[in-house]
């Protein structure tokens, strides 16, 4: 082996232990970084859950006082009355069509 090539030889180990030493700190890094998301995930996790189980909760109340069949009959009347609303639309649209080919 040659000096130039036994010099170019030993550059190389320092290089390349810096390019591994790069990468473990990048690794080290992302590592961290993706254990602050799981952390943040975590928390998101566990304040949706006890969201749910509040709504959850909050709806068993209604359903047992029957609040809940209330709001069922409101909400059903509500749906009647839009739907006769449009029926009546509909039919008023339909009577002056045929009153207008009667016409011709």
């Amino acid at each position: 082996m040659s000096e130039k090539q036994a010099n170019d030889a030993a550059g190389q180990v320092p290089e390349q232990e810096s390019t591994i030493d790069k990468l473990k700190s990048a690794a080290e890094k992302l590592a961290s970084d993706a254990e602050k998301t799981l952390d943040k995930l975590e928390d998101k996790a566990e304040e949706t859950w006890e969201k749910v189980e509040d709504k959850a909760e909050e709806l068993w109340d209604k359903a047992k006082s029957g609040e809940l069949k209330e709001e069922a009959k409101e909400k059903l009347g509500e749906l009647k009355e839009g739907a006769s609303k449009l029926w009546d639309k509909l039919t008023d649209k339909f009577d002056g069509d045929e009153k207008a080919e009667k016409k011709d």
